[in-house]
């Protein structure tokens, strides 16, 4: 994260440490979503952390696109800085003398990354430090975060982990580093599908080979290739079965009549 970001290089307010973000692209083997996940540590400097913010939200637009993303790490800003609003697009990043070439998603244009743990806990707490320098503290704002564009991840818990181990450490419990790890629990939403429901009086009841579906995993594999899921016309257990909090999910009848519901 520097003026020169595809070179080994520093930014020239950080002069200690080559501050870097590394990423990774997976597959979700359930629906077949793919996305990335980015993980940084940022400069100490301020000056450095707002360019930083910039450079990272133009990075992960070049690399994920409109792909789901997640990013987490030591930012080593808390949520109310410059910096971290740079990143959920509250606000642009400010060009300096210090690498003033501002980067293409610099600005409000762009796709917000929203605040995880403050999703899944929406009141703040005087005991959120996440940095202790190995002193257990817990008061005070974190500086440690995980970020997620909206629209496949759903945050519905997190928490500040503070566990220790015992021994090793010239006390009964010690710590495992000098911050306090975040953890937010994700529910994945199931990417936009349309169930299309169609009358053909050549189709009788389950069996047919246009309808093969035993399974939700069989059918999303059919959701990959073109976006359209067909239920088996059965009142038998082997259907297909839509999950709406896995949503959005729309249910249209062609030639009808068809009954939703049952």
């Amino acid at each position: 994260m520097s003026c020169t970001p595809d070179q080994q290089s520093h930014h020239p307010l950080e002069t200690g440490n080559f501050r870097i973000v590394s990423w990774v692209f997976l597959i979700d083997l359930y629906t077949g979503t793919t996305f990335y996940v980015f993980n940084a540590h940022w400069p100490l400097n301020e000056i450095a952390r707002q360019y930083s913010a910039a450079l990272v939200r133009d990075r992960i637009q070049e690399i994920a696109g409109d792909r789901p993303a997640l990013l987490m790490g030591d930012l080593n800003c808390d949520e109310d800085s410059t910096a971290f609003r740079i990143l959920s697009r509250t606000q642009g990043y400010v060009a300096t003398a210090d690498c003033s070439t501002s980067p293409t998603w610099a600005g409000l244009p762009g796709r917000a990354l929203l605040n995880s743990y403050r999703q899944a806990n929406p009141t703040v707490s005087a005991g959120e430090s996440t940095y202790h320098n190995f002193g257990g503290g817990t008061f005070g704002k974190r500086i440690d975060h995980i970020l997620h564009f909206p629209g496949y991840f759903e945050p519905y818990s997190a928490a500040i982990r503070r566990d220790g181990y015992a021994g090793g450490c010239g006390s009964d419990t010690c710590d495992p580093s000098d911050h306090f790890g975040v953890e937010v629990n994700f529910r994945a939403l199931m990417p936009e599908i349309h169930v299309e429901f169609s009358r053909n009086d050549q189709l009788c009841e389950a069996g047919t080979p246009a309808l093969p579906f035993n399974s939700m995993a069989e059918a999303l594999q059919t959701v990959q290739a073109n976006g359209t899921v067909t239920l088996r016309n059965t009142s038998g257990s082997a259907g297909v079965t839509l999950n709406p909090k896995r949503g959005p999910i729309t249910l249209t009848s062609i030639g009808g009549p068809s009954t939703v519901g049952k």
